[in-house]
């Protein structure tokens, strides 16, 4: 821990949405004195009632980052004495090569899964009518509960939560300051990890990252009468009821939330940071009722609730993440990160504490 000031380091975390919270709170399981700056933790890209952990994905370094990261959601789970993922599991659903090259995937890295085909589907899964021959079950998979975390994480960090946005950074005399409204406080290293706010404060401190911002929405759609809400997840990447989708059970709100996946389904952010157009809402909740009415009667079309919120994503894909360095900053971007975010905490808190960014596809730093 060569280089920092304190016996007990002094670590500022600017950022309050899932990956700053996972952040502080491995900082302060290793033993650092942290701050975290956010006038409202939780909200923003990590508002909301669930998420999707996965293991599969199509590139297999995410899929090992997954297989860490669920790890620690049960010990996570543990120690803070809550359920943080549902035990439904996950479907994808998919051609039979897509199917199978995830399987193969899951495979090598020794995360179980199950091959359905659709009569199995349709017991598994009895509110989607079966897009394919085969389905994937990930029985690791499920949805997290997205607003329990960020609770749990929030009372974990208690008095070092700073309810003010950080409004600028800069090192100086050996320290990593960050200015608020109020005040101006010096820490041995800072951690960035504000959304789509973490390129503008990056650069104060040298750092260069570019991202994209969209709007991304979820609809909430209610069993029917009579019908059981599903308690799986769903990646439907089939196309065979004319969208591309995700779904995860929302805990305590009676609804089974969907969002449409692919390239022309986030409505585009202006330069102040408003939607373009805010009609094309009306376009996608029209899309998305019709898929629920073609692909899952077991639920009632009409939405009963929406979650619209901003997404960061990298030049390089919806699904990559990556941290930087430079002096006593570090800083991390990019996106879907919900379900990655406990080994992200522990990889930021890590490159905080010591002197090199750790190699996130390294499986020895596990």
């Amino acid at each position: 821990m060569a280089g920092l000031m304190s016996v007990s380091p002094t670590v500022g975390v600017i950022g309050g949405g899932i990956v700053g919270l996972s952040t502080a709170y491995a900082l302060t399981e290793k033993g650092a004195q942290v701050t975290l700056f956010d006038p409202n933790p939780g909200e923003g890209q990590s508002a909301g009632e669930s998420r999707i952990f996965r293991h599969q994905h199509e590139d297999a370094r995410l899929i090992g980052f997954a297989k860490r990261s669920r790890e620690l959601w049960a010990e996570w789970a543990d120690r803070l004495g809550r359920q943080l993922i549902s035990e439904g599991g996950s479907i994808l659903a998919g051609d039979d090569s897509l199917v199978r090259a995830r399987a193969k995937s899951l495979e090598r890295l020794g995360i179980p899964y199950r091959i359905l085909d659709r009569r199995q589907q349709a017991e598994a899964f009895p509110q989607f009518g079966p897009a394919t021959d085969l389905a994937l079950l990930d029985p690791g998979g499920g949805a997290i509960y997205a607003a329990e975390a960020v609770a749990a994480l929030c009372g974990r960090i208690g008095r070092g939560l700073v309810a003010e946005p950080a409004g600028g950074c800069f090192e100086e005399d050996g320290h990593a300051v960050v200015v608020t409204g109020s005040s101006i406080r010096e820490f041995d290293r800072v951690v960035i990890a504000a959304g789509d706010d973490t390129p503008a404060l990056a650069a104060l401190v040298g750092i260069k990252i570019q991202t994209e911002t969209s709007w991304h929405a979820r609809l909430g759609f209610p069993a029917r009468e009579g019908a059981e809400l599903p308690v799986r997840c769903l990646q439907d990447r089939s196309g065979a009821f004319g969208e591309k989708v995700y779904g995860a059970p929302e805990p305590g709100q009676g609804a089974f939330a969907i969002g449409l996946t692919g390239a022309d389904v986030d409505l585009a952010v202006s330069a102040g940071g408003l939607i373009e157009d805010s009609t094309a809402l009306r376009s996608i909740s029209a899309r998305l009722q019709e898929y629920v009415h073609e692909a899952m009667p077991g639920l009632s079309p009409e939405p009963c609730g929406y979650r619209i919120c901003r997404s960061t994503s990298l030049p390089s894909g919806a699904d990559d993440f990556s941290l930087w360095r430079e002096g006593r900053f570090v800083a991390a971007a990019g996106g879907n990160l919900f379900k990655m975010a406990p080994a992200l905490g522990v990889a930021l808190a890590d490159a905080a504490l010591g002197e090199d960014v750790p190699d996130l596809w390294d499986e020895s730093s596990a």
